[in-house]
């Protein structure tokens, strides 16, 4: 299964009953999936860190690619709507002294949703990690301050 999110429609809540229980093991990376999986498995559901931070911390580097305090955001297609832009403005609205800089994890979906985010909070940048090593975009990720 690819992630364990709030089961908005009925097709996904019949599936995750179906499937859940009858996991031998599951591993979650934040704790809103260890809280639905937990209700439906409870001994085989584990609590993991995102593998990311494992990497991150292997290939860090002393110089961070960006000088100035920087925060990151990400949406893709799927989640654009009020709430959740409204989530976007207040926590950008957590760091006035911070570059917002928007980080396309999926450059074929999420990258269209820069210019619309981009209404929404002023001074944002675009990183293009297709035009980055990996070193540098690890570096962004270990040196930020905050990100959504």
């Amino acid at each position: 299964m690819g992630g364990i999110g709030k089961p908005n429609k009925l097709w996904t809540e019949k599936l995750y009953n179906y499937i859940l229980p009858k996991a031998e093991k599951i591993l979650v990376r934040d704790k809103d999936s260890l809280q639905i999986a937990k209700k439906l498995n409870p001994e085989n559901t584990v609590l993991y860190q995102d593998f990311a931070q494992e990497i991150i911390e292997t290939v860090k580097h002393k110089q961070s690619t960006i000088k100035q305090k920087y925060v990151l955001i990400n949406i893709n297609k799927q989640m654009v709507n009020k709430k959740n832009i409204h989530k976007i403005i207040e926590f950008c609205s957590r760091y006035p002294d911070h570059k917002k800089i928007f980080f396309p994890c999926d450059m074929n979906d999420d990258k269209f949703c820069f210019s619309h985010i981009k209404k929404y909070v002023s001074g944002l940048e675009m990183y293009d990690w297709t035009k980055k090593t990996l070193k540098e975009s690890l570096s962004l990720f270990y040196y930020t301050d905050g990100g959504i």
